[in-house]
């Protein structure tokens, strides 16, 4: 559904633009066409349910990813939690068999049968060829997983589950449109800590990050307060690191941190600091000190507990940034202003590249 999902938009998108005029006085002509060749492809998912409080899922995608997620919502904070595991994928995902080595987390090998007919998409009337499908029924053989120090376990040997099954397309467009790019594995399972979408468009008045890379694990953390929010700030976090051949991604987010939970100095005023106490996962408490122009330091007891891996935040291995700005003077926020990274290692890609 979700591959599909890009394909639809990307095409409606395009294919918006044929109905927009040429012009107030220009008489209808006729424009050559040109003829956007969507490829088939096969994606699938086996939903694992629920493990102590977390959702445990498997999705496929071609041409031979598999990626273990495990995450938990928190409406009362608005808090997402969530570990992801990568695999390559064995077996023929178009063919209904899938095997996966996660490591020392487990493995899956599963059959797919089908329950019922499958269920049509939506096929746009600009396009030409065979309508999507979704395939519902069950995964059966078996499921073997168990998360780091058994924050989740999983044993089985039948499991409901889905294929998504899209066949080539042949859409007439007036000029080509994006298709969504091939992801490696590792992109798919990295995490990508930076502006959040309402810091992008309402801007923030505050923002502090920290990142660290520390062997083959690499640590960043933001938080920020939107411009005309209210008390509390936006904190997240993630981590990304290799378990010999498999990439693990780690994220947490929490919106509704509570009031105070990032104090800062006001705009211009120095030394320029800043306290950070956000709402669990996280604990302790960090501060930023600019002693001079220069130099900063990002110090204390703040730590995080991803599914699976609990790491500190702050500690002299990190380089911080911190961004307090006046909607009056700079309106669009900190979001576009240039960071200034000091101390540790500097910037990585699981933080914000710059």
């Amino acid at each position: 559904m979700k591959a599909w999902g890009r394909l639809l938009a990307a095409t409606g998108a395009a294919l918006v633009m044929l109905a927009l005029p040429a012009g107030a006085s220009a008489a209808p002509t006729a424009h050559p066409r040109h003829v956007e060749v969507i490829p088939p492809s096969v994606s699938g998912s086996v939903d694992l349910g629920k493990q102590h409080g977390y959702r445990v899922s498997v999705a496929f995608g071609e041409p031979d990813v598999a990626i273990l997620t495990v995450s938990r919502f928190r409406s009362a904070r608005l808090s997402t939690e969530e570990t992801k595991y990568g695999a390559h994928l064995r077996g023929s995902l178009s063919g209904a068999r899938v095997r996966a080595d996660f490591g020392a987390v487990g493995s899956i090998d599963l059959r797919f049968h089908r329950q019922g007919p499958p269920r049509k998409l939506e096929l746009l009337k600009e396009c030409d060829g065979k309508v999507p499908l979704v395939e519902t029924g069950r995964w059966v053989g078996r499921v073997s997983l168990q998360g780091e120090e058994g924050y989740f376990a999983v044993s089985t040997g039948s499991a409901s589950g889905a294929i998504d099954r899209v066949f080539r397309l042949s859409c007439p467009v007036k000029h080509p449109f994006p298709l969504p790019g091939h992801e490696s594995l590792r992109e798919q399972v990295e995490p990508h800590v930076g502006a959040s979408l309402i810091s992008v468009l309402v801007g923030t008045v505050s923002s502090l990050e920290a990142v660290e890379s520390e062997g083959a694990r690499v640590v960043a953390l933001r938080a920020a307060h939107a411009s005309g929010s209210g008390p509390g700030a936006e904190v997240e976090a993630g981590a990304f690191e290799y378990q010999g051949q498999m990439p693990v991604g780690r994220t947490v987010q929490v919106i509704g941190s509570r009031p105070g939970s990032l104090v800062t100095t006001l705009p211009g005023e120095g030394p320029a600091t800043a306290t950070l106490k956000p709402s669990e996962p996280f604990s302790g408490e960090a501060d930023y000190v600019a002693t001079s122009p220069a130099v900063h330091s990002w110090t204390g007891t703040l730590a995080v507990r991803f599914p699976g891996l609990s790491v500190p935040l702050a500690g002299p291995g990190f380089s911080s940034t911190l961004c307090v700005v006046s909607n009056l003077v700079k309106p669009l926020g900190c979001e576009y202003q240039q960071p200034d990274w000091q101390g540790g290692e500097g910037s990585t890609s699981v933080g914000r590249p710059r």
